[in-house]
């Protein structure tokens, strides 16, 4: 389980960059952010792509074109949440919620795929559903935002994507996948805007070529613990991540940490450790 162990502590890292990329550069779109970021991602992936690349001829067969063009449709829509959800909350505010991410897409693996369910899940996804509502709960009320509504919208998607993209590795090479994939959704996004992308400097670029090489180290690490672990076990060890989250946040960020958002992800993490150890 190293894999995702090592993709854990490099998106915690990015996750940070990325909220601090975003507060920087205010003059960039959420739907710029996401465009730009994509095609250095399609970059790295092109030099890499001799050494980890592999398409298997039946990836152009109807069935897996289609599975692709869902994905990229996915994909856009739920990293233009994330971005805006992340440009609008601290990231202590939106890490119980995150949390949550990794047990929706177990589920959501598990009514897809016999292999992946269990009923540790269930019970788990039921009492984080508590949790983070509990941690939302102020003066006697929900407090959610459109920021809130965004993140979860990005947690149901995302976990969709996951299904698919265990289908698409069939036939694709972890890098050769998320190549495909990045490159396509920045064209879906290009198309979205009518072709007006605002320019970056040389600055901007700098910051979002990091990015870029994070996300395909971790996408890399992460198709592979899919193939070789399944989707329950790498995404499990996945969550393990916001201890150092919440110390970047609160060291890099200066972000106050609000003791329910706390309690909440404690509670989460405790949760998904015990679904794993009990499956």
């Amino acid at each position: 389980m190293i894999y995702p162990l090592i993709a854990a502590v490099i998106d915690s890292v990015a996750l940070v960059l990325t909220k601090r990329s975003l507060n920087i550069f205010k003059q960039l779109t959420n739907q710029a952010f996401a465009f730009w970021i994509f095609l250095f991602i399609v970059l790295v992936g092109l030099i890499t792509l001799p050494w980890s690349g592999h398409i298997d001829p039946t990836a152009l067969s109807f069935r897996y074109i289609i599975l692709i063009l869902v994905v990229v449709v996915l994909a856009a829509n739920y990293n233009l949440l994330y971005y805006y959800s992340l440009k609008h909350k601290r990231v202590s505010q939106l890490e119980p919620l995150l949390l949550f991410t990794p047990l929706l897409t177990i589920f959501i693996a598990g009514l897809a795929y016999p292999d992946e369910r269990a009923w540790q899940i269930y019970l788990a996804g039921s009492l984080a559903i508590g949790l983070l509502i509990w941690s939302r709960w102020h003066a006697g009320k929900l407090k959610w935002d459109t920021a809130t509504w965004s993140i979860l919208g990005f947690a149901v998607l995302y976990g969709i994507e996951v299904v698919i993209i265990r289908q698409l590795l069939d036939v694709y090479s972890p890098v050769s996948l998320y190549l495909v994939r990045c490159s396509t959704t920045a064209l879906f996004l290009w198309i979205l805007a009518r072709g007006r992308m605002p320019m970056i400097n040389w600055r901007q670029a700098g910051y979002l070529f990091g990015l870029a090489v994070s996300a395909v180290v971790v996408t890399y690490l992460v198709y592979s613990s899919y193939q070789m672990q399944g989707i329950g076990a790498t995404v499990m060890v996945l969550i393990l991540s916001p201890v150092l989250i919440y110390t970047l946040s609160a060291v890099v960020l200066k972000e106050k940490i609000s003791s329910r958002d706390i309690i909440a992800s404690i509670g989460v993490v405790l949760l998904v450790l015990w679904a794993s150890l009990s499956r």
